[in-house]
């Protein structure tokens, strides 16, 4: 399956986007040119939102699934390479004719660039444009990622690959996966939300040449950055997290066991599901009060 690939004007990829995209590469992704496009969105930051930036630069400042490095580190340094300057439309952008007239003759474009993008009725892209989001649209659309399922006492988030349209996160589904949410940590949320998405464009590959798709029946409430009150309140409810994580750890006995399951593992791609009836506890010897796996 060929694909063009969007980016930034600078060309840079994150650890988990470069990742992904050679994972993609082993479901049969053939990477042929690089879009790079500069968006006229400036996105600013005003007073009211402050707080959110705040925290969100501790989370990711240091994490090694955020750090970026250079396309041509993951890419084929000889590949076609076409810079364009976005349109804007209100909050999205739009590619000049140029930038789809580049995606000629290829199947798809991946997506890891620019804010919203406005998607034309005649794309010249047989499977379209496939963007990660992370978040469950059936329940959180927007952003950021992850912040409201933890200041909603979610115990997951979703991660998806979807076909992008022009309803905000209202594309089909072509992969998906659940990550968990930690109450006392937004660094370890989305840590394991980027590190879960990685295999799911090799995913929505593979569901694409087998025409697979994932239906949502209804579609989630629309989420925008928070103001400063709401992350006063989530940094309270996560102080609260922190300390009763601490004093778990410190004071309560662990029960932890061993089980193993004879269940045989689709390893070509396929799913399996494992039942926690269907694992099999090994007995803790006495005088001993957990086992646990190294």
């Amino acid at each position: 399956m060929k694909a063009i690939l969007l980016l930034n004007s600078n060309g840079s990829l994150t650890r988990w986007q470069a990742d992904a995209l050679r994972e993609a590469k082993r479901s049969g992704l053939l990477i042929t040119g690089i879009l790079l496009a500069a968006s006229q969105n400036k996105r600013k930051i005003h007073s009211g939102v402050f707080g959110y930036y705040t925290i969100a630069s501790f989370a990711q400042f240091g994490n090694p699934w955020m750090k970026r490095r250079s396309s041509t580190e993951v890419l084929d340094d000889s590949l076609s390479v076409l810079k364009v300057n976005c349109i804007a439309s209100g909050s999205w952008d739009v590619l000049p004719s140029e930038a789809w007239d580049f995606c000629a003759r290829n199947d798809v474009m991946i997506k890891f660039g620019l804010g919203l993008l406005r998607i034309p009725e005649n794309l010249p892209l047989r499977h379209g444009v496939l963007s990660y989001h992370h978040g469950d649209p059936r329940s959180y659309r927007g952003r950021p990622a992850g912040f409201h399922e933890m200041a909603n006492h979610e115990p997951v988030m979703g991660v998806i690959v979807q076909r992008l349209s022009n309803v905000l996160d209202g594309g089909e589904v072509l992969a998906e996966a659940k990550s968990p949410v930690y109450a006392h940590s937004y660094r370890a949320t989305l840590t394991d939300a980027y590190r879960s998405g990685v295999p799911l464009l090799g995913m929505a590959v593979r569901n694409l040449s087998t025409d697979r798709r994932i239906g949502l029946d209804s579609l989630g409430k629309n989420y925008s950055l928070p103001d400063n009150s709401v992350v006063a309140k989530f940094l309270a409810q996560q102080a609260a997290a922190s300390a009763s994580r601490l004093a778990y750890g410190a004071f309560r006995q662990k029960a932890w066991q061993v089980g193993y399951s004879a269940i045989s593992l689709n390893l070509t791609g396929g799913d399996t599901i494992i039942s926690s009836s269907e694992i099999n506890r090994t007995p803790t010897p006495k005088p001993y009060s957990f086992l646990a796996d190294p």
